[in-house]
């Protein structure tokens, strides 16, 4: 049975941390309208999207991308790529925690930080 520990929650919804297998995941809950990310990570990151939809925007080595991430889809974001999404209605996703340094993109950074 997982164990769900409440790690984080503000204007935009809640997070919160299980183990599977001893490997640290998170769920996060995200409010419609709703802002995350404006960052990067030293690890590539996998974003599994359980419920809801969003609007990712990604930029990697100057080139940046848009897409839309529905439920039952997943993202890989490769090492170094700059990402932010909006929950365009609201939204469960899991990510694996695996000890990642995490660096601000302050221009997106600012937006979600304004969003909270």
């Amino acid at each position: 049975m997982f164990k769900f520990k409440l790690v984080g929650r503000d204007g935009r919804g809640e997070k919160y941390s299980f183990l599977v297998a001893n490997q640290k995941w998170v769920v996060i809950i995200t409010k419609k309208g709703k802002l995350r990310g404006g960052h990067l990570h030293s690890k590539k990151q996998l974003h599994v999207m359980l419920a809801g939809k969003w609007l990712v925007w990604a930029k990697l080595k100057g080139k940046q991308r848009k897409f839309i991430l529905k439920a039952g889809e997943a993202y890989i974001s490769p090492v170094g790529e700059i990402h932010m999404v909006k929950a365009l209605e609201r939204s469960i996703h899991i990510e694996q925690e695996q000890n990642s340094k995490t660096f601000m993109y302050k221009p997106w950074r600012r937006l979600v930080e304004k969003d909270k």
